[in-house]
């Protein structure tokens, strides 16, 4: 399952970036200077990335929790980090659009908090938007996928 999300974090991460705001520093393919700073973010590879991601941000365990979950856990670990993706997953009660919600309270107060990342919220919400269509679009319908209501 790994494989066929990482795409989708990839495309989100993009290339590199050193942007003044972000309190990550440096970072490429959404891998920062700041929590690896031995890597040459600049000439990071993406096959390089992956491995980063499959290593530090992805459990195979979260393979049980079918895919809208999973991809949920995968995107979070990799935008707020690990602890934040399983706080979400504890108070979500198995719902992925729940987690979703959760997620967007936290981007709001995350900009309550640190007006400099107010540069970053419309991104944030156009990834959130891409996060929930890409999850629709490939999560296998089946009865015991709870998805918290209709959409």
């Amino acid at each position: 399952m790994f494989d066929r999300l990482i795409a989708f974090v990839l495309e989100e991460e993009g290339g590199y970036v050193n942007h003044p705001s972000d309190p990550g520093g440096e970072t490429k393919y959404g891998i920062s200077k700041r929590s690896y700073p031995d890597v040459d973010i600049k000439n990071l590879t993406k096959p390089q990335a992956i491995e980063i991601y499959r290593k530090d941000y992805w459990r195979d365990e979260w393979e049980k929790l079918g895919l809208p979950l999973a991809m949920c856990m995968l995107d979070t670990s990799v935008n707020m980090g690990m602890s934040r993706a399983n706080k979400f997953l504890s108070g979500c009660g198995g719902s992925y659009v729940t987690y979703l919600q959760l997620r967007l309270a936290r981007y709001k107060e995350i900009v309550t908090n640190r007006p400099a990342s107010k540069v970053f919220y419309k991104g944030w919400m156009n990834r959130m938007t891409r996060l929930r269509r890409f999850i629709d679009e490939q999560k296998d319908p089946t009865p015991s996928d709870n998805t918290g209501g209709s959409r």
